[in-house]
């Protein structure tokens, strides 16, 4: 259930995976109305800037009945409103940067028959920004706590080039059905 939540979190909101193991309840993972929020320090980021978002509302129930259920079952978890989001399976201290990369890519695995680590859904979320029409690599840039836009920028010239690819095939294909009603 765990390894699903970090999944699901991922590719909703695409941390990176020093950020999503620093979360700790109460502290930087909050209720937040009748959702969750994320209040990441500068520590916790990259960037080295603070960073907050909301969780989507579509994990809500999910991660209630993870602090409720699931989570007490780990040892050290019996404390839904303290203590590390992500606990280890055998020793009850937080999963670490590794863990997540290591849960994430098992899941995927297992699953989706392809071992996908955290930070492919952040290219892949860049990548669907930057097909999404009228987006900016800015939104991007936000998005993902880039320093530079210029870091988003490769992704869409990535999307630019799968659309460039996707019109060359279109192209070769009319050519190829022109050639047949000629003959």
């Amino acid at each position: 259930y765990r390894n699903g939540l970090i999944v699901a979190m991922l590719a909703c909101h695409a941390p990176r995976r020093r950020t999503i193991a620093a979360l700790k309840l109460g502290v930087n993972f909050r209720r937040d109305g009748d959702g969750f929020a994320v209040w990441a320090s500068g520590e916790d980021m990259k960037a080295g800037r603070p960073f907050m978002f909301r969780i989507s509302p579509l994990l809500t129930g999910t991660i209630e009945e993870y602090l409720a259920h699931a989570r007490p079952v780990f040892p050290n978890g019996d404390d839904p409103e303290h203590g590390p989001l992500w606990l280890s399976f055998i020793t009850g201290r937080a999963l670490g940067p590794q863990g997540i990369k290591n849960a994430a890519a098992a899941i995927t695995e297992t699953y989706g028959g392809h071992r996908t680590t955290p930070h492919t859904f952040r290219h892949a979320a860049t990548t669907t920004m930057a097909n999404a029409e009228g987006f900016d690599a800015r939104h991007a840039q936000a998005f993902l706590d880039h320093r530079t836009p210029e870091i988003s920028e490769r992704h869409y010239n990535l999307a630019t080039q799968l659309d460039a690819g996707r019109a060359y095939a279109r192209m070769l294909e009319q050519k190829r059905r022109g050639k047949e009603s000629r003959r």
